[in-house]
């Protein structure tokens, strides 16, 4: 299809208005830089779910209902909250619910403050990494982390948890 000259420079002109016109949208648009993923992680967070996935079953393909099982329908966990201070220090309350984690405080350190892959917490000789799942829902205060428990140097269980930030 062939189209006449006078018609390209007036689809040119209508182009060339259509994005003068959009010029002063561009000029009040500002990019606001998002916020630190330190400061949304740290607060107080309380558990909303735990899945304990059993590796030695997974790896063996058995069943789903074997391989993870919801521990929130097992024991009550609506008082256990971890709280991150900014101050780099943490506190673990398990309430009724048993400490999985197994350290109640200490400090707590991200591997990189701008896109952490894990939260860690150091309580005298031990250190515990809880891997950072997803960002999605961090904003609204929604933090995924995950929990590996090793025995002898093989992984047997791991753990999927929600927290709420207070």
């Amino acid at each position: 299809m062939k189209i006449d000259i006078k018609y390209k420079w007036l689809l040119s002109l209508v182009l060339v208005g259509i994005l003068a016109s959009c010029s002063d949208d561009i000029e009040d648009l500002t990019l606001e830089s998002p916020p630190e993923k330190a400061s949304l992680i740290s607060g107080t967070l309380t558990l909303s779910s735990i899945v304990q996935n059993d590796e030695n079953a997974v790896s063996k393909g058995f069943p789903s209902f074997v391989q993870s099982i919801d521990l929130a329908s097992r024991f009550d966990f609506s008082d256990f909250a971890l709280e991150l201070n900014e101050d780099g220090s943490f506190t673990l309350s398990s309430g009724g619910a048993p400490n999985f984690i197994g350290v109640e405080s200490g400090t707590w350190s991200l591997d990189d403050p701008e896109f952490p892959e894990t939260v860690t917490l150091n309580s005298g000789s031990n250190s515990i990494p809880l891997r950072v799942k997803t960002y999605n829902g961090l904003l609204e205060g929604e933090i995924n982390l995950s929990f590996d428990r090793e025995f002898d140097g093989k992984l047997v269980s791991s753990y999927q948890l929600t927290f709420e930030k207070q």
